[in-house]
């Protein structure tokens, strides 16, 4: 295996944890705890008249732990005259609180049931039984929709088919009034300015002409769903994006397409014109990005958007038609992940050049954090996320894509040693999109002659079975296939790694009375576990040998591993999460990768390893998720690790 110099002579890594996570995949922590609480945005007497309308409603998302219980947030929706709302998820509770409210309904599907959902009409009669049918006499269902903004992506192909048994099961109970749909963004467009120009992309376009297919079949009242955000388009480009073109008050045309006259924004974008539309998603966030997000702008938008819909305004294409529109969000949701209160990029570079932090993993290739490694010399492993990997595995093409706008920018600047495709997605939805993806983007780096960039993924304990001892370890059954094909991929590197997070934390935290505290902390002063000749002192060792023998028995034993993530919370759990703990912890590791120890079944081997991580972020859940971190966001250490 290849030997990195690391500053300061250190062989340990730190991870900056950058999942944003998007308003249903729109980009940036904007949408993370300022998307407008509509109530206060708005005028009340004005949202009642417009409310009442019947076509326009509101979003109720639930990520957060300070948000009103569901039978107070159906009296407010009441209390406003709103008769409309979209739930995201079957939650249980909301839908108690809904009976007999007359409230017109539109339910979310997870996106992670959609695979099985498509699977069987047995599996969307399981859902069906356990979901609406309770609740069919007592609430008025009108939309089913089937995931949100999966297309395109992992679940892209599932959706058609997922709609098509819902169809068949609601068919089944005579209740044809309810629809059933899906939810898009803009991303499965191409060539959207002017609107006459846009097509679907072509990883969408099947997928797309699926669901189109289910949806035509409907009848009366059916409509594609689309999230449509004027916002992102001026706050990325205020130059060329005019601000009264976003926000509805443009004096007159700003956009001539042809024949057809554009004054908003808003109405470029829902450019979906072969069935129904309705708008699933529109909003303007109150606060998080400067001047670009303040209570005033949303409340002009949110009031302008308003009027478009209850006024049958359509658009210019289709001037007069009848829209239904909700507004994102209810409620601000403080339990968004990840952090909001996090440093700038360039701070965060600084702080690991002052810590002699030599490596940097992200999660996702972010625009703004790779500008500021430019220069820095520190060595970067750059996730891709995890819906990215079918597209990348779809073709060599969408692969030289995916490098072009992502990695080829930065290549001269940075010094990137690894591409990870996707975290943990085996078993699951996207594992067997990642071998040919692996592939795909090792084909694009040769071409480019940067084989010193390497390619693999991370996976969890989750692919593991019999993990104790760790000799008898060998692969699930339902992540074995798609490992086999990753492992021979890796082998064809030479130098090959296969990344695993490592957690001795929840093995100890799940049973503590079977996992001695000193054998998960590294403080063990005799074996704790014997396994044939081997004598393990830490459980760090065994864990990491389950994988060596897992992939010997695979038929590969040969691919080295590297340690995408290790750690110990701090805080979340009382006795189980202490700063002292943790430090003990991640000090211990670092002396474990600093001395080349390697494990009992490969003594003395050199391994990559990155600890999780470097900031407690405060939008992921309350406990033990937000305190990963070695620092605090005002970039003072929780605890010490390094002096």
């Amino acid at each position: 295996m290849d030997r990195y110099p690391i500053l300061k002579g250190t062989q340990i890594q730190f991870m900056k944890h950058l999942q944003t996570y998007s308003c249903q995949g729109k980009m940036g922590s904007i949408c993370n705890s300022h998307m407008v609480f509509l109530i206060i945005a708005f005028h009340g007497s004005f949202l009642m008249i417009m409310a009442k309308s019947l076509n326009i409603g509101v979003c109720y998302g639930m990520l957060g732990d300070n948000l009103p219980p569901p039978a107070e947030v159906i009296s407010l929706y009441k209390q406003y005259g709103i008769t409309r709302m979209r739930l995201f998820d079957p939650n249980p509770s909301v839908l108690q609180a809904l009976r007999g409210s007359k409230i017109k309904v539109t339910l979310g599907i997870r996106n992670e049931d959609i695979p099985s959902l498509a699977s069987s009409l047995d599996a969307t009669n399981s859902w069906f039984s356990r979901n609406m049918e309770p609740y069919i006499h007592d609430i008025n269902f009108v939309f089913v929709v089937v995931g949100n903004e999966v297309v395109p992506g992992g679940y892209a192909n599932s959706v058609a088919p997922a709609m098509q048994n819902l169809l068949n099961v609601l068919r089944h109970h005579n209740l044809r009034r309810i629809k059933v749909t899906t939810s898009l963004a803009g991303n499965v467009l191409q060539n959207t300015y002017p609107p006459s120009a846009s097509e679907f992309q072509p990883e969408a376009y099947g997928p797309m002409v699926n669901i189109l297919k289910v949806l035509s079949s409907q009848g009366a009242g059916s409509a594609l769903m689309i999230n449509v955000y004027p916002y992102f388009a001026y706050a990325s480009d205020p130059i060329h994006v005019r601000k009264d073109y976003a926000l509805f008050t443009a004096p007159a045309t700003v956009v001539r397409d042809g024949s057809l006259e554009y004054q908003n924004l808003f109405s470029a974008m829902a450019g979906f014109h072969n069935v129904g539309v309705a708008v699933s998603e529109s909003g303007w966030p109150s606060a998080g990005n400067g001047d670009f997000t303040t209570p005033q702008l949303a409340s002009i938008y949110n009031k302008n958007f308003v009027r478009q819909i209850v006024r049958n305004v359509g658009t210019p294409k289709k001037p007069g038609i009848h829209i239904e529109g909700f507004i994102f969000a209810m409620f601000n949701e403080n339990l968004k992940p990840a952090g909001n209160n996090l440093p700038p990029p360039a701070e965060v570079v600084d702080l690991y050049k002052k810590h002699g932090i030599g490596k940097m993993r992200i999660f996702e290739p972010n625009p703004s954090v790779l500008e500021a490694l430019r220069g820095s010399n520190i060595e970067v492993t750059i996730g891709t996320l995890n819906e990215d990997i079918p597209i990348i595995a779809a073709s060599q093409d969408s692969a030289n894509s995916w490098f072009l706008r992502n990695i080829n920018p930065y290549i001269l600047d940075i010094n990137i040693i690894f591409i990870v495709v996707g975290n943990e997605v085996i078993p699951g939805n996207f594992a067997n999109f990642v071998a040919p993806a692996i592939q795909n983007l090792l084909l694009v780096l040769e071409s480019r002659g940067l084989r010193g960039i390497r390619v693999t993924t991370a996976v969890g304990l989750e692919v593991l079975k019999n993990s104790f001892p760790p000799s008898a370890t060998e692969f699930q059954d339902s992540a074995l296939g798609p490992l086999v094909e990753i492992l021979k991929v890796l082998e064809g590197q030479g130098a090959s790694i296969l990344m695993a997070n490592i957690y001795p934390y929840f093995a100890y935290a799940a049973d503590p009375i079977h996992v001695s505290l000193d054998y998960a902390l590294f403080r063990a002063k005799s074996a704790v576990v014997r396994d044939g000749n081997f004598e393990y002192y830490n459980l760090f060792s065994a864990m990491v040998d389950s994988f060596y023998w897992a992939m010997e028995k695979a038929g590969y034993s040969d691919i080295g591993i590297a340690i995408s993530e290790s750690g110990w919370p701090s805080a979340g759990n009382e006795a189980f999460t202490t700063p002292q703990l943790a430090s003990i912890y991640n000090k211990n590791f670092v002396k474990q990768i600093l001395t080349n120890a390697g494990t009992p079944k490969r003594p003395g081997l050199y391994m990559d390893a990155f600890i999780f991580a470097m900031f407690n972020e405060n939008l992921k859940p309350i406990g033990i998720e937000q305190n990963w971190g070695l620092f605090y966001p005002n970039k003072q250490p929780v605890y010490s690790v390094f002096p």
